[in-house]
């Protein structure tokens, strides 16, 4: 065992309220519940949850820059518009196929975070401030690269999405295929955390100088962390892209960002999943319970506050760790332990 790999050990020995659950578990329960949710409230809800998605696979990649690394941004909206407008203008100015269209969105998103890996060098409040800076800087660029994003006027999207024999023009198969995207993305991310660079981002989030001291190149390891964020942000914008058919800059502004941030929290930042079910708590159960415009705006700000204070882990590490304690009290938890009672006294099956 590397001094990594001990540092890590102890960090989850005293932090085992947010493990995550077993990797396969995860995305079959996702794929179930996505398959089933149509069926059992009705198309209705298809329209509801394709945003989600899409949305879904720029939270995983935040997930493992804020749980894992230890780094807050708000640059992740900005990062999802370089890849919308950057499928749109493949796509559109230069009529290339969507596949390619796509992987072009996901190409940008990841070179524009490397681009901005030197700002990593910042840590705590000062790179938080960098990316608020970096999305607030996005709209305004994005209006004067006219050529690129068609400016104020934003760019309309020609065709559909279509991967190879598969036309996703329809809501319901873009509803598949986008919640395809998500459990890759999630399976891609989740492994990346049990691989050893996952293990650097662990003692990273211990603390800088402490991973420095266990032999962690810091400034490489929140550069890949900000890089795999990206990539996942690049093609959460392409599929938005091809989703919404037409773009404009002020659907990418700062709000977009707080709100992928408030998901992860609200969920679990720890777990790759945390970031879909915070999502779907603030996007979807405000339209299903009908609160009023007035109450769906307070209701972002006031479960990140309440989540932040009372339970940090967040739903997902909550649910496994309730989960957990339920399954060993309950009567199968230990089957040979049960208790006979023989008159006065009580002895167990073991003691028999």
């Amino acid at each position: 065992m590397t001094r990594v790999d001990g540092l890590v050990a102890q960090r989850r020995g005293r932090s085992a309220a947010s493990a995550t659950p077993p990797s396969w578990r995860a995305p079959v329960a996702l794929g179930l519940m996505a398959a089933v949710a149509p069926v059992a409230l009705g198309s209705w809800v298809i329209p509801l949850l394709v945003p989600v998605a899409i949305s879904s696979v720029s939270a995983v990649g935040l997930s493992l820059l804020v749980g894992r690394a230890g780094l807050i941004s708000l640059g992740q909206g900005a990062l999802t518009g370089v890849g919308a407008f950057t499928a749109a203008s493949v796509s559109v100015r230069l009529g290339a196929p969507p596949e390619l269209a796509l992987c072009a969105a996901v190409v940008a998103g990841g070179a524009v975070a490397c681009a901005l890996t030197p700002f990593l060098r910042l840590s705590g409040l000062y790179l938080s401030l960098a990316t608020l800076v970096l999305a607030l800087m996005f709209q305004r660029i994005a209006v004067l690269a006219e050529p690129v994003t068609g400016g104020a006027d934003g760019v309309a999207m020609e065709g559909s999405l279509r991967l190879g024999f598969l036309d996703v023009s329809g809501e319901t198969t873009f509803y598949a295929v986008a919640w395809a995207a998500v459990i890759v993305t999630g399976v891609l991310v989740a492994n990346v955390q049990r691989s050893r660079i996952g293990r650097s981002f662990e003692a990273l989030s211990v603390g800088e100088d402490l991973a420095r001291s266990v032999g962690v190149r810091v400034t490489k390891a929140k550069s890949t962390a900000f890089v795999i964020s990206g990539l996942c942000s690049g093609l959460s914008g392409g599929l938005y892209a091809y989703y919404n058919q037409f773009l404009t800059p002020e659907q990418f502004s700062v709000g977009q960002s707080i709100v992928l941030l408030a998901a992860v929290i609200v969920g679990g930042p720890r777990s790759p999943w945390g970031g879909v079910v915070g999502l779907v708590v603030l996007q979807v159960l405000p339209e299903a319970v009908d609160l009023g415009s007035d109450r769906e705006a307070l209701l972002t700000p006031l479960l990140l506050l309440v989540f932040a204070g009372f339970l940090p882990q967040g739903l997902v590490a909550a649910a496994v760790t309730g989960l957990g304690r339920l399954w060993r009290l309950g009567p199968l938890a230990h089957p040979s332990r049960s208790v006979v009672t023989t008159g006065p006294s009580e002895r167990t099956a073991d003691e028999r």
